[in-house]
């Protein structure tokens, strides 16, 4: 009955439920893809802390630090990728319910998730000034 008075009829809550279950797997997938991505850093990098801890700290500045500033890294790109993909999740979502209500407001949603993806960028950049400073 509520859904009478507010105008939308069965096709339409059909074509609305049937874009819900497509953004559901996009944003699954993303999830899933931003882990993957995540773990394989963190892997890389605690195997080159691994590798970094096994080697004689006679070296210049001293292994330890080496290792952590590589840890660091990992988890700056690690941060920013999942800050990212809720950011893309959210603008996505919204931006889906905004653009079948107004078509012309693509622009926007994309701006908005280009605006959301820049924090992955910020993250990389951050990870390639601390792997910079590494002697």
């Amino acid at each position: 009955m509520i859904k009478q008075s507010m105008g939308l009829n069965r096709s339409t809550m059909i074509k609305l439920t049937n874009i819900t279950k497509r953004v559901a797997k996009n944003f699954l997938f993303i999830a899933v893809l931003l882990v993957t991505v995540s773990i394989i850093v963190m892997s890389f990098a605690l195997s080159a802390l691994a590798e970094v801890s096994n080697t004689s700290s006679d070296q210049a500045g001293g292994g330890e630090w080496q290792g952590v500033a590589l840890l660091g890294a990992g988890i700056a790109v690690a941060g920013s990728c999942i800050g990212a993909g809720i950011g893309i999740a959210g603008a996505a979502s919204s931006g889906l319910a905004a653009m079948v209500e107004k078509p012309e407001m693509v622009i926007w949603v994309l701006i908005l998730a280009g605006l959301a993806e820049g924090v992955a960028i910020y993250g990389l950049l951050v990870s390639i000034m601390i792997i910079g400073k590494i002697p």
